[in-house]
Parts: structure tokens; sequence; C-alpha cells
């Protein structure tokens, strides 16, 4: 039950995953009963392409976390009845069955351009862009398929009706190969614009990381200077507290010295004085004894 988006898409990729191993067995059958070795030659190819495609539908599920699982394709299906019961009710033979059955498969290459294009526009809006370039890939070799098989029409076209029925099948077949390539133009344009959009977001990033990264280095950068002023005023603050010390011991030096010779100079002067006191006192005494004797 498809309740989402997601849902829808991983249905639609059953579907056309069914299908691709439906016209595996179909281009066979339809190779078995061609007469014209061009056209043998160009089922052969094409079905180990679709062997291919089915394969890389595989990878898809295996990008999404999903099981390969086949949802019938009533679409193809109905096609492959539609050649089948022709080729049983009618039995065509030589260039009919090969007309015929050439007309069959481009119906089917133009189914599945439809489907893949559908599928592309779901996987991108379910989210699942990584998906697209795989499908993408599908569509484009579909396209092509159906160019050939348009160009092979048109050469049984002269061989069965003359030269006579070329511009109607020309004027056909131009018309479907500009639906193919607006098809995948407009598949590619969508991817052109995802990828531009991812240049842009990843461009955003580059210079916002850019910016940070300058922001970052100014900061570092401030609290470079910062640091290295402190350490600068650290360093005259220990130079200016080291002068300090010096000038205080200096003084301190200065002054003990002064002091000292201040000491000095008052015991020398305690000295002269109390020498001459004494030379005083005796000089009177020897005046008195000579004086008490005479």
């Amino acid at each position: 039950m498809a309740d989402n988006v997601h849902e829808l898409f991983l249905h639609e990729l059953q579907d056309i995953y069914d299908a691709e191993h439906r016209l595996v067995e179909a281009l066979t059958t339809m190779s078995d009963n061609a007469s014209d070795e061009r056209l043998i030659r160009a089922f052969n190819e094409h079905r180990e392409m679709t062997q291919g495609q089915a394969d890389r539908l595989e990878r898809v599920f295996q990008m999404l976390d999903e099981d390969p699982k086949r949802e019938k394709c009533l679409g193809v299906s109905g096609l492959i009845e539609e050649y089948t019961k022709f080729v049983r009710d009618e039995s065509p033979e030589g260039v009919v069955h090969d007309t015929f059955a050439t007309g069959a498969a481009i119906k089917v290459e133009h189914y599945e351009m439809s489907a893949y294009g559908a599928l592309i526009k779901l996987a991108a809006t379910a989210g699942h862009e990584e998906v697209v370039p795989l499908l993408e890939e599908t569509l484009r070799e579909e396209a092509q398929t159906a160019g050939r098989l348009e160009q092979f029409s048109l050469k049984l076209g002269e061989e069965v009706g003359g030269p006579g029925s070329v511009p109607a099948v020309l004027a056909a077949a131009e018309i479907i190969r500009e639906g193919a390539l607006l098809s995948v133009g407009a598949s590619n344009g969508a991817g052109t614009r995802r990828a531009t959009g991812a240049k842009k977001a990843t461009a955003k990033k580059k210079a916002t990381g850019a910016k940070k990264a300058t922001g970052a280095k100014k900061a570092t950068g401030a609290k470079k200077a910062t640091a290295k002023k402190a350490t600068a005023k650290r360093a005259t603050g220990a130079r200016k507290a080291t002068g300090a010390k010096k000038t205080a011991a200096k003084k301190k030096s200065t002054g003990a010295k002064k002091a000292t010779a201040k000491k000095a100079t008052a015991k020398r002067s305690s000295g002269s004085r109390k020498s001459s006191g004494s030379r005083k006192s005796s000089g009177s005494r020897k005046s008195a004894g000579r004086s008490s004797s005479r």
C-alpha cells in the first residue's frame, strides 16, 4: 500500500523491474521469429542491454536498502500480449512479421521512456537523488534504442512500400524523435539543476568555512597580541621592581656606609679629646710638682 511518495516510488520501481525481466524473455522470442538478420542482431543486442538495465535496477534497490521485488507491469505485459496474440492468430512471416515486430518494440521503448521519466521525478520528490543518475542512464539508453528502431523501421518501409512511403515515415519518426529528446532533455535539465544546487551549496559551505577560519585566525592573533602585551607588562613590572630593589639596596648600603663613617669620625674625635685632656692633666701635675720643689 503506497501511503507516501517513497512507497509510490518503490511501487513504480518494482513495476519497471518486472517489465525489464519480461522484455528479456519477449526479445528472445521476437529474435527467434524475425527473418531480417539486421533485426535479429538488433533484438539480441537490445536483450543484452535490457538485462543490464535490470541489473542496474537491482543496484538502485540496494542503494535504497530494499530487496529487489517485482510488481506485475500491466503496461508492458499488455504490449507483449498484443505481439504474441498477433503472431498466434495471424501467423505473419518475413517482412510482415518484421515490420510488426519493429513497431511493437518501438511501442515498448516509448512506454519505458515515459516510465523512467516519471520514475526520475518520483525519485527526486522522495529525496532519493542518489539513484537518479542510474535511472537517467537507462532513460538515455531507451531513447537511443528507440532511435535505432525508428531508423530500421524507415528502411523496412522503403523495402515494403517503396520510396513513396518514405516522407510519411520520416515525418512520424521525427515527431517521435522530438518527443524522446524532450523527455531526455527534461531529465538532464533536472539533473543539471540538482548539480548546480549542489555546487552552490558546496561553495556556500566553503565560503562559510573560510570566514570561520579567518575569524579564528583573527581571534588567535588578537589573543597572541594580548598575551604579548601582558608578557611585556609583566617584564616591565619585573624590571621596575628589580630596579627599585637595587635602588633601595644601594640607598641602604650608602646609608650604612655614611653611618659607619660618622661613627668612625665621632670615635676619632672622642679619642682626640681624651688624648688632649690626658696631656693637659699630665702637664698640670708636672707643673705642680715643680712648684712644690721650689
